[in-house]
Formats: C-alpha cells, sequence, structure tokens
C-alpha cells in the first residue's frame, strides 16, 4: 500500500508538473533547484571531494547491505530450487533498488517547484502528500506508512528479545527455567529496547544523520559477513571480534573525526569515517582468523556439509569445486542490468531520452545471457 500510494503521489505531482511551461522550465525556475541534483555521477576529470565520497559509496558502503545476513538466505534458502532463489532475489532487488527509490525522488525534487525555500527538507514528502492527495488515498498513505513503520518496530523488538534471552540469558544465566518466564524476560528485555530506542532518537537530529551513524558502525562488518561463506576460519568468535573492534574503531571516529565547516561549508566527512572503519576493522579480523583458527572446527564442518559450500576458502574442509567465478559473472551481469534500469529511467524522467532510451536498451540486451543463465540453474 505504501508503495502504490507513493507512486500515485509521484504521477499525480509528475503531471501536475509537466503542464502549462513545463516540467524542466519550472525546476529550472525554482531558486532552490541546482542542475548538479540530476546528475548521477561526479565529474571525475578532478579529484574533488564528491568523487572520493562517490568512490566509498560504490566500492564500499554496500558491504554492510551483502545478502549474507540470516534473514535473506532464510529467504532463499525457502525457494524450491537454485533457479527460483535467483529469480526471487532479482525481483526483491528489483523492487527494492529500481522501483522503490524513484517515486521518493521524483516527489523530493518536485517539491523544489511546490514548496521552495522550506527549512527542514525532511517535511518536504509530507506537504506533497498533503498537498496533491485526496482525503481517501491521502488516508491510506498515512496508514501505510504507519502500519510499515510499527512493523520495521516491532520486528526488531522481537529481534532483539530473541538474541538477549536464546543467546545470552537461557544458556549462560539461567538456562534452567521454565518457559514463562523466558516469555517474562522477552517482555522486560522490550521494554528496555524501547526506552534506549526513543532515548536514541532524542539525540538524533534528522533522518540523514540516523543513516549514517549506522552506516559508519556496519561498514565495519560488511567484510566478515560476505567472507563467512568463502573461508572456514570465520567461525563466530571472529565475528565477534569484528562487531567489539566495529563498536570501538567507529566510536573513535565519530569521536575524532567530526564534520567540519570552513567559510560557512560544512564538509561531512561520513566517507572518510566508513572508509577508515572498514579497513581497520578488516585487518583485525582476518589477523584474528590466521591466528586463532588453525583447523576446522565440527561447527565448520557442519555448516559446509548442510550449505554445500565450495572454493579454495574451504580447502581444508572439503575439495568441492566453487561455482564462485559463474556467481561472480551473474552478479555483475544483474548489477549491470538494474544500474540500466535505475539510471535509464532517471534519465526519461527528466527528459534526457537519447541516454535514457540508451541505457534501456542496453539492460534489454543484457537480459539475454542473464536468461540463459537460468535456464543452465
Amino acid at each position: 500500500l505504501a508503495m502504490v500510494g507513493s507512486i500515485g503521489l509521484a504521477v499525480i505531482a509528475y503531471l501536475d508538473a509537466s503542464s502549462g511551461e513545463g516540467l524542466m522550465a519550472k525546476l529550472q525556475a525554482s531558486p532552490d533547484f541546482n542542475g548538479d541534483l540530476l546528475q548521477f555521477f561526479p565529474r571525475f576529470t578532478e579529484l574533488s571531494w564528491p568523487l572520493f565520497i562517490f568512490v566509498v559509496y560504490i566500492m564500499m558502503l554496500w558491504w554492510s547491505s551483502a545478502p549474507g545476513k540470516g534473514y535473506s538466505v532464510q529467504r532463499l534458502l525457502a525457494t524450491r530450487s537454485e533457479r527460483d532463489a535467483k529469480l526471487a532475489f532479482l525481483w526483491y532487488a528489483f523492487l527494492h533498488y529500481v522501483i522503490r527509490p524513484w517515486p521518493w525522488i521524483v516527489v523530493g525534487i518536485l517539491s523544489l517547484i511546490y514548496f521552495p525555500g522550506i527549512e527542514d527538507s525532511e517535511t518536504a514528502f509530507p506537504l506533497m502528500i498533503d498537498h496533491f492527495l485526496p482525503a481517501g488515498l491521502k488516508g491510506v498513505m498515512v496508514a501505510a506508512m504507519l502500519a510499515a513503520f510499527m512493523s520495521t518496530i516491532d520486528t526488531h523488538l522481537n529481534w532483539g528479545a530473541s538474541y538477549v534471552v536464546n543467546d545470552v540469558y537461557e544458556p549462560y544465566i539461567n538456562p534452567n527455567a521454565p518457559q514463562k518466564h523466558y516469555v517474562l524476560i522477552a517482555r522486560a528485555t522490550m521494554v528496555v529496547i524501547m526506552v534506549l530506542a526513543i532515548i536514541a532518537t532524542t539525540l538524533i537530529p534528522s533522518i540523514l544523520d540516523a543513516f549514517k551513524f549506522i552506516g559508519v558502525f556496519f561498514a565495519g562488518l560488511g567484510t566478515v559477513l560476505i567472507a563467512r561463506w568463502f573461508w572456514w576460519r570465520v567461525n563466530a568468535k571472529t565475528e565477534i571480534v569484528a562487531l567489539a573492534s566495529t563498536i570501538i574503531i567507529a566510536s573513535l571516529t565519530l569521536k575524532f573525526l567530526p564534520n567540519t565547516t570552513v567559510d560557512g561549508v560544512t564538509k561531512d566527512l561520513f566517507t572518510l569515517r566508513v572508509l577508515i572503519t572498514t579497513i581497520s576493522v578488516a585487518a583485525i579480523w582476518i589477523t584474528f582468523a590466521i591466528v586463532s583458527s588453525k583447523l576446522p572446527t565440527e561447527a565448520d564442518v557442519a555448516f559446509h556439509e548442510k550449505m554445500q559450500i565450495g572454493g579454495k576458502g574451504w580447502y581444508k574442509v572439503s575439495a568441492v569445486q566453487s561455482k564462485l567465478p559463474e556467481g561472480i559473472v551473474e552478479w555483475l551481469l544483474v548489477m549491470a542490468i538494474l544500474l540500466c534500469i535505475l539510471l535509464g529511467t532517471g534519465k526519461v524522467i527528466f527528459h534526457e531520452w537519447g541516454i535514457g532510451f540508451a541505457l534501456l536498451a542496453v539492460a534489454s540486451v543484457l537480459l539475454i545471457p542473464f536468461i540463459r543463465s537460468l535456464k543452465r540453474a
């Protein structure tokens, strides 16, 4: 419902902005409009801070969102076959990274026409909802956003409580208590987590700042989340070391590398903090893994037998050949398809017809080898 409402809002606002003298004319007449807003890439002809930020975003920041997390793997393993898993994740990636962002981007940019000069940019989307949507659709949109918000909150409350009870309290503190006792502890844990979350929200000035704060911490975990699928030495202890190192190093970067203001212009050092945290944490956990893991454990063997992972990283466990080279080719293919569709759609939306349709045509051509790879699965 939230997706439908967002797309509906974007379409209504786009059609309204395209009337009269036209979309681009209205945007260029807005006092807050900057042509760079419609440029997806920084200038590559000179070394600059925006170029450095772009490179870190493309090369590193996505590691923390790599599909090695438990819930992503759980969903893939629930499919009937490898082919179904590929199709399911491709569909998710298409909806998440291609379809979902553009309604937000379009509404955000068009708000420059209808609400120029607003002090708090986070109010732009609600203002556009109130301005364009009729009462019924507006109510559905608000209800859907509240439902999405609530589902995220209750997911993390249950998730956090399950970690505390199942992984800490029951095995190490009180292992023989009745189930009612564990349920009571879980409920108390939820209350504590909720109180801490409320306190945290009062300390974060904006959603973007929250994203960057969390991004620095999760950037350090990205490498170990990926490596645990390809190297038998990465075990629970290694991940704990990576987590502890991330907390320490990320906290130090936040303290000693705050944003700086020069001549009234604020330079955000977020990407520099991400770079330092990622490299430092990777160096620590790799060293620990090599020193601490001399031989495969029973857990390593059991994990390998269950997941049937192969490759050089598992040579001490099994000689199963890896499909990693084929997987990398398919990954690059899918990334190229999604990026061409994503950027091509944006170019078409903002009337750069030639480049837009060319990118969409490239995506169509790249679909041919991808479909062939699915037939081989």
